[in-house]
């Protein structure tokens, strides 16, 4: 694969809208770099349009914005050990053309009363 493969493509930081599945995703809480976790790959979604949603059942819903160009701000929950988590990410693009999206995130996850957990995930979606 050439180097240019997986640079960012045109000025647009999403694709056009439509609706597309999760192809991969790797979630990892950064202060314990072995709680490494592949998320299945059944039922996610993240759908574009007017209202930016990406969806991984029983784990993740999040609010997707643009925070400028080839960057996202995801905000929403987590569902992590049986305790719902307040998400707050940023997402770099990675990779993106019309029928894929890849991208890398870092940010924090907080559950009422307890410490913020780093959070960093990789997620890729294809039409």
């Amino acid at each position: 694969m050439p180097d240019t493969a997986v640079l960012p493509v045109g000025d647009r930081a999403l694709p056009p809208p439509g609706a597309f599945r999760l192809g991969g995703c790797v979630l990892e809480r950064t202060t314990f770099p072995l709680l490494h976790r592949r998320i299945r790959t059944d039922g996610g979604e993240l759908v574009i349009g007017d209202e930016t949603t990406l969806c991984l059942p029983d784990l993740l819903t999040a609010t997707v914005t643009v925070a400028g160009r080839r960057r996202l701000s995801l905000t929403g929950r987590l569902d992590l050990r049986e305790r719902r988590h307040t998400l707050r990410l940023t997402a770099r693009i990675v990779h993106r053309d019309d029928n894929s999206l890849v991208f890398a995130a870092t940010g924090t996850a907080v559950a009422p009363g307890r410490r913020r957990v780093r959070i960093e995930a990789a997620m890729e979606f294809t039409r």
